[in-house]
């Protein structure tokens, strides 16, 4: 489904095909979208000052502000009937 930024809701995510990216919207106004940039997720290890070995999982993203009147492609997460869920998010 295409939409403007500015019609959806904050934690919507979406496609820009022509870009290649897959996003989330973070919050929209009249003036700006605040957009979450989705890079990915990879393991990461490091070894503390204790000489333990830590291991987690690090979410590559970036934020950024875009036209609230880009024209995506929402991601439809397999709601009942066809709706568009929306996730919960924070900056």
């Amino acid at each position: 489904m295409r939409s403007r930024l500015i019609d959806l809701k904050g934690g919507t995510r979406f496609r820009v095909p022509e870009l290649q990216i897959e996003a989330e919207l973070v919050r929209v106004n009249d003036c700006t979208a605040r957009v979450r940039i989705l890079r990915g997720e990879r393991q990461v290890m490091f070894v503390a000052k204790d000489g333990t070995e830590r291991e987690f999982t690090a979410k590559d993203a970036k934020v950024v502000s875009w036209s609230p009147f880009v024209v995506v492609d929402v991601i439809e997460l397999g709601g009942a009937d066809g709706d568009v869920l929306q996730s919960e998010s924070s900056e």
